[in-house]
């Protein structure tokens, strides 16, 4: 990793229905890892999930609970996952 950049997690996920592919980001781990970072992939995987995609190889009826995003998150998530 170069000095001073961002690593963040990755999460793809899959609508079983159409094959359409999204991916999550966490937000950036400079220092150390925390809830922030957290929050954004949680809100993502949710937000996702109301219109069918979740992670590869998961059940939809299984560990991720459809949400809304908060507003502030809404810029990390995929077009594809909000209205």
């Amino acid at each position: 990793m170069v000095s001073g950049c961002a690593h963040h997690d990755e999460f793809h996920l899959r609508n079983a229905k159409t094959g359409q592919t999204v991916t999550c980001r966490s937000g950036g781990y400079r220092f150390e890892e925390g809830e922030a970072q957290f929050r954004i992939a949680d809100q993502c995987m949710r937000a996702c999930a109301r219109y069918g995609f979740w992670p590869y190889g998961a059940h939809p009826y299984g560990g991720v609970t459809p949400r809304t995003p908060d507003d502030d998150v809404r810029p990390f998530i995929p077009k594809e996952c909000l209205p």
